[in-house]
């Protein structure tokens, strides 16, 4: 399991498959009226983000979704600055970073779902755009 490795490319364009191997992979959760959720998923190995894609079959208007990134000491230490606020049909979203994101061995990608609203739960997926690093 890589972990500490040194590569870091800083945009896409620098990404080459002797260092990096696609690992896309998913997270789902049934969410709660009124709740917040947390989707984890812890990272067993040095990744690179590149986006994600957000399924979310019955979302309520006023609900909505954040990204973080969760150290196993220290919490919540980076939000991937965006908030995705719901409407009320279900959908399937891609959402591209501008640049390569590296998440270390040990921290954790956190989907939070916040329901504002007290009526019929939700189902969430979220595909995650991810790159094992090599060294």
């Amino acid at each position: 399991m890589p972990s500490n490795t040194t590569y870091a490319p800083t945009t896409q364009d620098n990404f080459n498959s002797g260092s990096l191997n696609y690992a896309g992979t998913g997270s789902t959760a049934s969410i709660t009226a009124n709740a917040t959720t947390n989707i984890d998923l812890l990272m067993a190995d040095d990744m690179i983000i590149t986006g994600m894609e957000l399924v979310c079959t019955a979302p309520q208007a006023g609900d909505y979704m954040t990204l973080h990134v969760v150290h196993p000491t220290y919490g919540e230490v980076n939000q991937f600055g965006f908030t995705w606020y719901m409407g009320t049909e279900s959908f399937r979203k891609d959402y591209q970073v501008r640049y390569p994101a590296k998440i270390y061995a040990g921290m954790t990608l956190r989907a939070k779902y916040v329901s504002v609203t007290g009526t019929a739960p939700t189902f969430v997926a979220v595909n995650y755009f991810l790159h094992k690093v090599l060294f």
